[in-house]
């Protein structure tokens, strides 16, 4: 895939499509996915805003590789996302791209997306760091649904806190 913001997807479609993609986008646990658009980046996408929204106002960083499924705390695996989606979702994220957990604000680390038709699983591990009294993490095992054209999260399993 391109490196193409989700945005620049959106330009070439007519006003009736915009609009109800930026109808989509009044919940932000939506993500619409255009014809043509990365489904794997679209998913990791909606999964990374839903934990975002756990921890707003923090600088954000994103680690290039993934985590291990349904793991808790998640640790980054052998498995990498490719360079291009890794920009991409960074970039709509408006994150910085580093394996550093101890870089401040919130580190967010994501299992590859599992999708199967029109549900998908994806682990992610929100961990920030401070002093010893501010470090901690949280993962959650996330359920998407694709519903007319787009992918919300609609349910999570907390795997583990600090």
């Amino acid at each position: 895939m391109s490196s193409i913001r989700l945005s620049d997807r959106l330009a070439g479609l007519g006003a009736a499509a915009i609009a109800s993609v930026l109808l989509a986008c009044a919940d932000t646990n939506t993500v619409p996915q255009p014809a043509g658009a990365d489904e794997q980046l679209v998913t990791e996408l909606a999964a990374a805003r839903h934990m975002r929204e756990t921890y707003p106002g923090q600088p954000l960083a994103l680690d290039p590789a993934f985590q291990r499924p349904v793991d808790a705390p998640g640790w980054p695996s052998a498995g990498r996302r490719d360079s291009a989606r890794t920009a991409a979702l960074a970039r709509e994220l408006g994150a910085r791209i580093t394996s550093d957990r101890a870089g401040g604000g919130i580190y967010l680390l994501l299992s590859e997306p599992v999708v199967r038709g029109d549900t998908a699983a994806v682990t992610v591990t929100a961990a920030w760091s401070g002093d010893p009294r501010r470090s901690g993490y949280e993962t959650r095992a996330l359920t998407l649904v694709r519903e007319r054209g787009a992918w919300r999260v609609v349910g999570y399993s907390q795997l583990g806190i600090s």
